[in-house]
């Protein structure tokens, strides 16, 4: 007979709760009812942490939280809210919530986001909607549900044989260059953009890209870092 894998006591109880849940949702009888419950923000106020630490502290959260489950066994699954980054929805300019910790906000740390009731779509654009999706959501939708992300309206991709990069012109208006632009300060995933400075700053694709020049910017000072508008 062949060797039998000797589980850690960990991996055993948790396979024991996905047995459990599995065995619940296929209408079947499990050995207990598994728990499930939706503990929103409580692991956070009950050790130590807070709403907004979900937004801005991660570590701190995340201790608390893991804790909460330690001491808490009888859980088969995790059901905390889950992190949301709020320098994320300050950059994009979210016009959906207002969220705790967020600079200037009326959000108790110890509250959840509270959602800004406006109208981003109208019924008539629904066939609009359905017909291009994608489309939709990111010349028309993005743009007005994120008042940093208009750039995004300008982005159509013409059919066309892609000979050069001629396929990129849309990202070279001036809202689509200014929104690239803060994603790049922001430590945005760009890596195949580069900062030049000179005379007169400006942003340059990498020649592994491909690509050339974008635009120049003025440069000005934001919290003392140079860098560009």
């Amino acid at each position: 007979m062949g060797e039998q894998t000797v589980l850690a006591p960990e991996q055993e109880a948790y396979n024991q709760r996905v047995q459990r849940v599995e065995t619940a949702i296929a209408l079947k009888e499990p050995d207990r009812v598994p728990v499930v419950p939706f503990i929103a923000s409580y692991a956070q106020r009950a050790y130590g942490s807070c709403y907004a630490d979900l937004y801005y502290n991660y570590e701190k959260a995340g201790d608390a939280a893991v804790q909460f489950y330690k001491d808490h066994p009888q859980m088969d699954v995790s059901m905390f809210s889950g992190f949301t980054s709020g320098r994320a929805n300050e950059l994009a300019g979210s016009q959906m919530i207002d969220w705790p910790g967020r600079p200037g906000t009326m959000v108790s740390p110890y509250s959840s986001h509270q959602v800004i009731e406006r109208e981003f779509m109208s019924p008539e654009e629904y066939p609009e909607m359905l017909g291009d999706f994608t489309g939709f959501m990111i010349r028309k939708y993005i743009p007005r549900a994120y008042k940093n992300l208009t750039g995004t309206s300008d982005i159509r991709l013409d059919p066309a044989i892609v000979l050069s990069t001629s396929l990129l012109k849309p990202l070279y208006t001036p809202q689509a260059r200014r929104m690239i632009f803060w994603a790049i300060i922001s430590g945005g995933p760009w890596e195949s953009l580069k900062i030049c400075w000179t005379r007169r700053p400006r942003i340059m694709w990498s020649r592994r890209a491909g690509c050339s020049q974008i635009s120049r910017f003025r440069p000005c000072s934001i919290s003392g870092t140079r860098v560009c508008r």
